[in-house]
């Protein structure tokens, strides 16, 4: 792209834009995936935070993917691609360059000519080999078989979901310690006394036991809740990280997007503006044309004047 246009006097050159074109496409792209490494860390620590809080809430897609998720995972292992004739024939078109150059080449391929003997060199455009796919259906779902046989679910799956009860209760360790604080101050009490085993010591304690459980049922609930609701915001906090770092991404692309394609479609528009400039500028042979044309009517119109003299 880009180059001497036109044949007339007064030529317009347009390579050197077209090469400060090709560097700022380069810079923009280079700065991309300059973004797309540095948010990386941020991406994986995210969807792993993800990841766990769906095994937490009992979710398919953190450890325990479902058949299409795993399908999808391993379906770029078992397609392969195979490398097709291109779409134009490069030895054809080589031959037809050759037949016209220097008569009427310039209609036949027009200022398109560097472009296609680049893309003739490079393999690229319309001379880029062509590509077809196709699946190994029975080895991908044999791995998929084999994949979700080798899942394990966690022993915490789902735990985020689990309702407060007279088990998680029981296991709350503020309340069992207290409780056995409390239990052990009453014994030492009625030992003092010389009243281990007495029925008053019994009763002591299952009046205790009784109004303990009752009065640190609400404290025990708080703290489940409380505990469940920090590991699920923390999980959360980091995943969003992740989120935050696939919208930059996003508008990373968006900017390299629109910045490229501005930078493509100036030089294009350049090219257009110094095709048609060049295009209104009269050629060498037709100012010679027009000399000539020129010369001989003047000449004429001396030999005119002489024989009427």
């Amino acid at each position: 792209m880009g180059g001497l246009l036109g044949g007339g006097g007064g030529s317009v050159d347009t390579s050197a834009q077209a090469a400060a074109t090709r560097e700022a496409t380069q810079l923009q792209r280079e700065i991309y995936e300059d973004s797309i490494a540095r948010a990386e860390p941020y991406y994986q620590g995210g969807l792993s935070a993800l990841d766990r809080m769906l095994d937490l809430m009992g979710l398919d897609g953190g450890s325990s993917k479902t058949r299409t998720q795993i399908y999808d995972e391993l379906l770029p292992q078992y397609t392969i691609e195979t490398q097709g004739a291109p779409a134009s024939n490069a030895y054809d078109d080589l031959a037809k360059i050759q037949m016209y150059e220097g008569t009427a080449f310039n209609k036949y391929v027009g200022d398109s000519k560097d472009q296609m003997l680049n893309d003739i060199a490079n393999g690229t455009g319309d001379y880029a080999p062509s590509m077809t796919q196709s699946i190994d259906y029975d080895a991908l779902n044999a791995a998929v078989d084999a994949q979700l046989a080798a899942q394990q679910t966690p022993d915490d799956f789902g735990m985020l979901t689990e309702a407060f009860d007279n088990s998680k209760f029981e296991q709350d360790p503020g309340y069992q310690f207290r409780l056995d604080e409390g239990q052990k101050a009453i014994e030492r009490s009625m030992a003092a006394t010389g009243q281990t085993f007495s029925p008053a010591a019994a009763k002591a304690l299952t009046e205790y036991n009784q109004g303990f459980a009752s009065n640190e049922y609400n404290n025990a609930y708080n703290r489940y809740n409380n505990d469940q609701s920090t590991l699920f915001n923390r999980l959360a906090a980091i995943s969003g990280t992740g989120q935050s770092a696939v919208n930059q991404l996003n508008n990373s692309g968006q900017v390299y997007a629109g910045t490229t394609s501005n930078l493509l479609t100036n030089q294009a528009n350049a090219e257009a503006a110094a095709q048609s400039y060049n295009a209104s500028q009269p050629s060498f042979f037709d100012s010679l044309l027009s000399a000539g044309g020129q010369g001989a009517s003047i000449y004429y119109m001396l030999s005119d004047r002489k024989t009427k003299e």
